[in-house]
Order: structure tokens, then sequence, then C-alpha cells
């Protein structure tokens, strides 16, 4: 064979192996967009404490949508302090008498694949119903859902929190 077809025939290759890549559906390997809290009782400093886990690429593209800046990554404090932030917008967290808790900002880490954002809040004094909500990232992924794990006292108890239910109220002693 003749230069001329061998290099005609990589470049009908390469088309065709573009052209069968354009006509492949993306296969994401992270497809669950979800968001887990834990609440734990440090019954010692008398807090609760919060512990939001966020997989590293849907809090790269949340922050990426939310600042424009491709310098503000879930790694740098500035990344995580906005995180931060839209916890304190998008999770409501309240009373029966529908008075607001806000948690404080503690801090956070990167763990493997995941980014870990750290709050506290003094316990309330006296049990009763409370409720939260939450639209974390669900001005980023249409299908986010946030997993709420109350292990504030025994049973420990799990809510899933989506754009169709978007608010949970439960009872702590």
């Amino acid at each position: 064979m003749t230069d001329r077809v061998v290099t005609r025939r990589r470049v009908l290759g390469a088309t065709a192996a573009t052209l069968v890549a354009l006509q492949t559906p993306r296969a994401l390997a992270h497809r669950a967009h979800v968001v887990l809290t834990r609440v734990t009782a440090n019954v010692a400093a008398k807090r609760w404490e919060f512990e939001h886990s966020i997989h590293y690429h849907d809090a790269a593209l949340a922050l990426q949508q939310w600042t424009r800046d491709v310098a503000v990554t879930p790694l740098t404090t500035a990344g995580r302090a906005r995180l931060l932030l839209e916890i304190e917008r998008r999770v409501r967290w309240s009373d029966a008498r529908g008075i607001a808790l806000q948690p404080t900002a503690v801090g956070g880490e990167s763990s493997g694949d995941t980014v870990v954002l750290f709050q506290e809040l003094p316990a309330p004094d006296t049990g009763g119903e409370f409720s939260v909500e939450s639209t974390l990232l669900q001005d980023v992924f249409a299908d986010e859902s946030h997993t709420i794990n109350l292990e504030l006292a025994a049973p420990y108890r799990t809510f899933k929190l989506d754009a169709r239910r978007s608010k949970v109220a439960f009872a702590v002693a």
C-alpha cells in the first residue's frame, strides 16, 4: 500500500471513531447527587454537631456555578467557606415555634472524593418538635437529594429530602 492509502485509512478510521464517540451517550462515573448530613449530640459539650458530606465533583460544579471563578475549588479555603455559607442559606433548622436554629461553621476538609463540612449548635435546653428544610444543590442538580441522619438519641432516624419533599419535622426527647 502506498503512503497516501495508509494515511487516508487512518484519517477515515479516526473520523469514524470520533463520530461513534459523539453518538454514544456520556457515561458519568458519579450519577447520584446526594448530600449526607449526620447530626450527633455531644453531650459533654452540650452541643449538636453537624457533618455534611458532599461528593467532590458535585461541590466543584456547584462552586463553579455559584462563583464563576475556576480558582475557587473545594480544596481552597474560599471554596469551603462558600460551601458552608450555602449550607447556612439552604439548610434551615427550626424549633416547634418556627424559631430558626443557626448552626455555626466550624471548618471543612477533604476526605478521599468527599468534601466534609462541619457546623455546631448549642443543644436546645428542652426537647420537642424540630424541623429541617433543605434545598442544597437543587439549583445545580435537579435530581439532588439530601439524606439527613439524626443521631441525637436512639432510635436514630434517617430522612431523605429532595425537590418533592424539602422539609421534614422530627421530635427530640
